[in-house]
């Protein structure tokens, strides 16, 4: 995984890393306290219920970042898992920010292991920052809107 130092990662598709945990258990999910960090940090999320979010969740792969068992960060990849990924959701508490975790959200959505045959991902980047964000990740703009992409490269057949 990109950032994270001395990472694990195990059968369960978690990643371990001092105090932060990354990992794709939805059941683990607790659904008001991500709902909570959605709106506090996520202009998009303010009119974002429980039930909305609980629909998002059980039609995506996500990834939840715990620091001490506490939610702080969340990302989510809408995919039928074969050719298309779409990102979404990216959010980290700005405590933790800076710290690569966003990086390390949005690489484990794209290389999960449901997702081997994925050939296109994409996402929207509203902001230039973001857009500088996910430029760093590898993702270009697609077209002057704010629709960004990432490729994964294909084995020759």
């Amino acid at each position: 995984m990109l950032p994270l130092e001395e990472t694990i990662v195990n059968k369960d598709h978690k990643v371990e890393e001092g105090a932060f945990q990354l990992s794709s258990d939805r059941a683990a999910i607790n659904v008001d306290e991500l709902v909570t960090l959605m709106k506090a940090q996520a202009y998009w999320a303010t009119a974002l219920t429980k039930e909305s979010m609980t629909r998002k969740i059980d039609g995506s792969i996500v990834f939840s970042l715990r620091k001490d068992g506490k939610l702080v960060g969340f990302g989510r990849i809408i995919t039928d898992c074969e050719s298309f990924g779409y990102v979404n959701d990216i959010v980290v508490d700005p405590a933790h920010r800076k710290k690569g975790l966003g990086a390390a959200i949005v690489e484990a959505l794209v290389t999960h292991p449901d997702l081997g045959n994925l050939k296109v991902c994409r996402l929207q980047a509203a902001t230039a920052p973001l857009q500088a964000f996910y430029g760093k990740l590898g993702w270009m703009k697609t077209a002057p809107n704010e629709m960004m992409e990432f490729r994964k490269a294909v084995p020759a057949a």
